[in-house]
């Protein structure tokens, strides 16, 4: 897609969408945090009372099978 080409970019947002819907609800609670809270891992820790060790597994999962999905869908 390109800025060229808005219905290109809605289909690839909605994607996108669909493919964090489809975490994991700790893993999308994590990666929401994040990266649309700009929270640290730290700080996320701290919120959901949670090892820090916990929140960057969490995290990585999230982003490894939302780097797996995507692949598959764009």
């Amino acid at each position: 897609a390109t800025l060229d080409d808005p219905a290109a970019l809605g289909d690839e947002a909605r994607v996108v969408r669909d493919a964090i819907a489809s975490l994991p609800t700790e893993q999308r609670r994590a990666l929401e945090l994040a990266f649309f809270g700009g929270l640290t891992q730290q700080q996320i820790a701290e919120k959901l009372s949670e090892p820090l060790g916990t929140v960057k597994a969490r995290v990585r999962r999230g982003l490894l099978k939302l780097r797996d999905t995507l692949a598959r869908r764009l």
